[in-house]
């Protein structure tokens, strides 16, 4: 790694891990109140649909889900092949989705809803 890149992982990096988790502490500054309802590093897909925002943990749908939203059924599942979640309409198509972590997703879609509990 040249020096600029350790000088950089030196500052940025270990020490404030190890205090306050994988976020350095001037980021958090900048973000309201947390969702506590998971982790806030939980991998999973974040589904948009009409202004309706629904958070899939990755744990939760690796065999595969159906979720029904209205008229409409919603197939999650994780991907064999690479590993990550996807979302299709039971008759077609697929809705607006983010491969996301559970923080990033809950501060952009305050409220959303949450499968599994």
């Amino acid at each position: 790694m040249p020096l600029r890149g350790r000088l950089i992982a030196a500052l940025f990096g270990g020490h404030w891990q190890r205090r306050k988790g994988m976020m350095p502490g001037f980021f958090r500054k900048t973000m309201g109140a947390a969702d506590e309802r998971l982790p806030e590093h939980t991998q999973g897909l974040g589904v948009v649909v009409d202004g309706e925002a629904r958070f899939y943990p990755k744990a939760r749908i690796a065999g595969g889900v159906a979720d029904r939203w209205g008229e409409r059924v919603l197939r999650v599942g994780v991907d064999p092949r690479d590993g990550i979640p996807r979302a299709a309409w039971a008759d077609g198509g697929a809705p607006m989705q983010l491969f996301a972590r559970w923080y990033g997703f809950a501060y952009t879609y305050p409220g959303c809803g949450l499968f599994g509990g």
